[in-house]
């Protein structure tokens, strides 16, 4: 990624170099659009990976939770 001072630099020296010039903007836009992609891939991927962790903690919960009952039954009967 391009930070503001460098995307301004770009935009300026691009301002220079493509004056109407459509390939200039056919690669930006073939560049915007690549780079759209990854960042939906990568999205993609994270959702995943998230819904993963949540699925597990969730599992991890009900676990615990049965094992706090199944101890609480235990308690009772001790008394």
């Amino acid at each position: 990624m391009l930070s503001s001072s460098e995307a301004a630099r770009s935009s300026a020296e691009a301002g220079e170099a493509s004056d109407g010039d459509p390939s200039y903007y056919k690669a930006q836009y073939e560049q915007l659009e690549a780079e759209l992609a990854d960042f939906q891939a990568s999205s993609r991927e994270l959702e995943s990976e998230l819904e993963r962790d949540i699925e597990a903690a969730e599992k991890r919960e009900r676990q615990l939770q049965e094992k706090i009952e199944s101890l609480g039954y235990e308690v009772e009967e001790w008394k």
